[in-house]
């Protein structure tokens, strides 16, 4: 999907934590935050 049109970071980050993959999921949240993505604050 992500070649096809912009996926946020945050999304990847929802996968990622599906999965159990703990350092990529901080890993894609970092960039969500340097994105400056409006999705942050409603991440718990």
């Amino acid at each position: 999907m992500a070649k096809q049109r912009y996926v946020s970071s945050e999304w990847f980050a929802r996968i990622y934590a599906y999965l159990g993959e703990k350092d990529q999921v901080f890993e894609q949240l970092e960039k969500t935050y340097q994105k400056h993505e409006a999705v942050l604050p409603q991440i718990q």
